[in-house]
């Protein structure tokens, strides 16, 4: 029986890693190059990292995202389990949707307030999964830190651009 658990909780990792990387790109793509000559037009800060940064960091922070919500997905039965992964799944979503969102409405009002909401999400998910596990919320970590270079980015890109 124990084989079969641990079969079953490898198995629940691809899974979840299949749904989260399949989610993100799935989003990603096809406004990767929708908004390009709008940002082109844009006034960017020097601080602004070339593409290639982005390219690294964000497959890294999806894979701490998914290795955190893989250890609350088996930790389901415990008692912050079920509010973390609904905090994840909202978070989640409306971090998928920021290309979508941004690129189409080209408006960086909304960018800005977009951003600190999903700043937040990102705290309260994980302070949620730090609810659950100490190690998985440190998992989160380095996503509050890439958000919250990512929101002075956007405030920069707002104030050279609409203030």
């Amino acid at each position: 029986m124990g084989q079969l658990k641990r079969k079953c909780t490898f198995m629940s990792f691809f899974v979840i890693l299949i749904l989260v990387f399949g989610a993100a790109y799935s989003a990603y793509l096809p406004y990767h190059t929708a908004g390009t000559e709008w940002m082109k037009a844009l006034k960017l800060p020097a601080c602004m990292p070339p593409c290639w940064v982005h390219a690294i960091a964000w497959p890294c922070m999806y894979f701490l995202m998914v290795t955190a919500l893989w250890v609350v997905w088996e930790k389901r039965q415990e008692k912050n389990a079920l509010p973390a992964l609904v905090v994840f799944a909202l978070q989640f979503f409306i971090n998928i949707l920021w290309g979508p969102v941004i690129v189409r409405s080209q408006n960086l009002d909304w960018a800005m307030i977009y951003m600190c909401v999903l700043f937040l999400l990102v705290i309260w998910n994980t302070i949620s999964f730090w609810r659950v596990s100490k190690n998985v919320g440190m998992l989160f970590l380095p996503y509050v830190a890439w958000m919250a270079y990512g929101a002075w980015l956007e405030a920069i890109i707002w104030r050279c651009n609409v203030a």
